[in-house]
């Protein structure tokens, strides 16, 4: 059955030593323009799997961490995990 028709879908359970691919948890944000060599084009629409990957694509998609603002954002929470905080 497909979730389109109501009903549940039958989901194989994961062999041993299988590789499943967890969902894209963690997003980037920021009121300023973001750029750099680390992201690509679609930066703000990007979803990163890894916490630790998407907060150094943060940081490293400011020009000046003191005076500009980037956060990263748990998706399925909406908790913020990762802000810069402006000092000027």
């Amino acid at each position: 059955m497909t979730p389109s028709q109501g009903k549940p879908t039958m989901v194989a359970k994961p062999q041993e030593g299988t590789f499943t691919m967890t969902p894209a948890q963690y997003r980037i944000e920021s009121r300023n323009a973001l750029r750099g060599s680390l992201l690509p084009p679609t930066a703000l629409s990007q979803l990163y799997t890894d916490r630790s990957l998407a907060v150094a694509v943060a940081v490293k998609s400011l020009a000046d961490p003191t005076c500009q603002e980037v956060r990263v954002v748990h998706v399925p929470s909406g908790e913020v995990v990762f802000q810069t905080a402006p000092t000027h």
